[in-house]
């Protein structure tokens, strides 16, 4: 698991994904191929992850490259790591993004951690743009589509 900021502006968004891929896919879907997103490496140096596709004439081609698969494919494959990265998504610089993290982690049940998270929109988002209650929406959903193919099957 990685640390990766979400490249947009007015706001400071970190994330945690399982890989570059997860990470690509889940911008690419928050933000529509508006945002760019990138992590920093053990030796300090910043590698972009190509998430920002919109100037692109050739983004299909360049995020079934990345991926391996159209996104269409890795996303219905991957669904519960991009549920998990979804549910990482709050207001931090790479530096202070443990304060989220433990915060979070203090949260004895789903209710308290509802609360948490509303204050936390409330208090740190800075533009119009709901990145990451967008996010976690996103999250909910997809874990929620999870749970229902699991009941279906029996």
């Amino acid at each position: 698991m990685e640390v990766y900021e979400l490249l947009t502006p007015n706001e400071q968004i970190t994330f945690i994904a399982k890989d570059d891929k997860v990470a690509m896919a889940c911008c690419l879907v928050l933000g529509g191929g508006q945002c760019g997103c990138q992590k920093i490496d053990t030796e300090g140096k910043v590698i972009t992850i190509p998430s920002l596709t919109v100037f692109n004439k050739n983004a299909s081609e360049d995020i079934e490259k990345f991926l391996g698969e159209t996104l269409a494919k890795y996303f219905e494959k991957n669904e519960q790591d991009m549920a998990d990265c979804f549910f990482t998504f709050a207001y931090s610089t790479v530096m202070n993004r443990h304060l989220f993290d433990i915060g979070l982690k203090n949260c004895i049940n789903e209710k308290a951690e509802l609360d948490y998270r509303t204050k936390h929109e409330a208090k740190k988002r800075k533009s119009v743009a709901k990145w990451v209650s967008t996010a976690w929406s996103y999250g909910n959903a997809l874990r929620n589509k999870i749970k229902m193919e699991q009941v279906a099957k029996g």
